[in-house]
């Protein structure tokens, strides 16, 4: 069953309803990206260590 049309018919109002983060200026954008990337870097030794134990056993 298609989607309904309202759906395709203008992707970017829909997108600006759906954007609501508060970012209002670069640079909360990229202390928001810093943060990101050190849970990111966290979450990737996490999961490296526990291969690396895992190995060992």
């Amino acid at each position: 069953m298609p989607a309904p049309l309202d759906a395709w018919g203008s992707p970017t109002l829909r997108w600006r309803r759906e954007d609501s983060l508060p970012w209002s200026t670069l640079d909360d954008v990229t202390k928001a990206e810093q943060a990101l990337s050190r849970l990111m870097l966290a979450a990737e030794l996490a999961t490296w260590n526990e291969g690396k134990e895992m190995d060992e056993q």
